[in-house]
């Protein structure tokens, strides 16, 4: 009963989600506020991609359900593609002609193109390509892949840091993305118990990832997603309830507003961050300006997306 009622909250919840995910990333990779408060926000925001692909694996499900594999993978292009299109041209053209002192971070090819530079985008569509294959053949066996996939992975061990880093981001974060369509086909079920109280897995990846940035142990990153993955399902549980808890508020419709167009700030955020950074200008207004331009930036090619696939 508890699992049944989680899964409508989750879907209902979806968009405001990962309007969070997507403020907690943003902040993560803002290079202006230097408090503790703020440190603290963006060590959170470092999990704010596994948010992203738990709620994409769940919404797959839907999707697979709903269309035929042909429609599902023509929705994921009509999706991605045009934004990714349109500001891989601009940024590949901009940092040619500006040229690499103002973006000495970037260095652009075909793949910027296409938005292939972006690691989440490249993972996200090995994702979404063998999503299918996954649906039909490994969410009827349920709980017993997720288990295999995380022993497989903790087997991994020291061999992890070996690989690019996109290859291994990606690996990492498959359980969760897994975890999502398993949930969401109800072949992973979950306790009230955990639902409520699994969010110790989240606190637990936390003080990992900080004894690890401290010095305290030189394992690999590979054991704080492995743990943290334990805990997205209820994190995202308390995420639901606390849009349940605000859902007629303004605070609400503004995190909807962010999570229908994460994709969109995710691929333009950091560019523009790498800009603003350049000027000389006091933090606070460093660290606004970014975040109004690439909200701006974001809604353009948001609306022109919509325009272009509106039938």
């Amino acid at each position: 009963m508890m699992m049944e009622i989680f899964i409508k909250q989750l879907s209902k919840s979806r968009s405001f989600i990962m309007g969070l995910a997507m403020v907690s990333i943003m902040w993560f990779h803002q290079g202006w506020m230097h408090d503790v408060v703020s440190k603290g926000f963006g060590f959170v925001g470092h999990f704010g991609v596994d948010i992203f692909f738990f709620v994409s694996g769940f919404g797959v499900v839907y999707a697979l359900r709903k269309y035929n594999v042909k429609s599902f993978y023509l929705r994921r292009i009509q999706r991605l593609f045009p934004s990714l299109i349109i500001f891989g041209i601009c940024k590949y053209l901009i940092v040619k002609y500006i040229g690499p002192d103002v973006f000495s971070g970037y260095s652009v090819d075909w793949t910027t193109l296409l938005g292939f530079d972006l690691w989440y985008i490249c993972v996200l569509l090995v994702f979404y390509i063998i999503s299918p294959l996954i649906y039909k053949f490994i969410t009827p066996i349920g709980g017993w892949v997720f288990l295999l996939t995380l022993i497989m992975l903790i087997a991994l061990g020291g061999n992890y840091n070996g690989f690019h880093d996109t290859f291994r981001w990606g690996l990492v974060r498959f359980p969760v993305f897994l975890s999502g369509m398993l949930i969401a086909d109800n072949k992973l079920n979950m306790s009230a118990g955990y639902l409520k109280y699994g969010l110790i897995f989240v606190l637990l990846a936390a003080l990992y990832r900080l004894s690890r940035a401290l010095g305290y142990n030189d394992a690999t990153e590979l054991y704080t997603f492995l743990i943290l993955c334990a805990g997205i399902p209820s994190l995202c549980f308390w995420l639901a309830k606390l849009h349940l808890i605000i859902e007629n508020t303004n605070v609400s419709r503004i995190f909807i507003y962010i999570g229908q167009r994460s994709l969109e700030l995710y691929i333009v955020h950091e560019f523009i961050y790498s800009f603003i950074k350049h000027l000389v200008i006091p933090n606070i207004i460093g660290f606004i300006s970014a975040v109004l331009v690439s909200v701006i930036v974001a809604e353009l090619l948001y609306r022109v997306k919509v325009f272009l696939f509106k039938g």
